[in-house]
């Protein structure tokens, strides 16, 4: 399976939560397919409801930035522990062009998770 991120450009669209005007940066996901197949969906409206939202209907790019291919049950513990970090911006190599692939290794290295040589 492959754990991906998008990186979205700041648009002047986004969306209202818990009272706060927030403007989306990032994406991570996860596919059993081919990376470039489960893009395309995404870009074509026919991914997630988040991509649905802002790329396709709104028109924000949206680019990726890291594509990391792991064994089915780590890929789904590495999306999670992403997804509950709430701040994608510290593994986006555009956002934290100095620091991203350090956090991303001890975040493998915290899950147990094999990392690349």
């Amino acid at each position: 399976m492959i754990v991906y991120l998008y990186h979205f450009r700041n648009g002047r669209y986004g969306y209202e939560r818990k009272g706060t005007f927030v403007r989306p940066r990032h994406y991570c996901g996860v596919t059993a397919t081919s990376f470039a197949q489960r893009d395309k969906e995404h870009r074509s409206g026919r991914g997630a409801a988040f991509t649905r939202e802002f790329s396709y209907r709104r028109g924000i790019a949206m680019k990726p930035v890291w594509k990391y291919e792991c064994h089915s049950d780590d890929a789904r513990r590495l999306e999670r522990a992403l997804k509950n970090r709430k701040s994608l911006s510290v593994f986006c190599p555009i956002c934290n062009p100095q620091g991203n692939e350090k956090a991303f290794l001890r975040l493998l290295g915290k899950l147990n998770i094999d990392i690349p040589y």
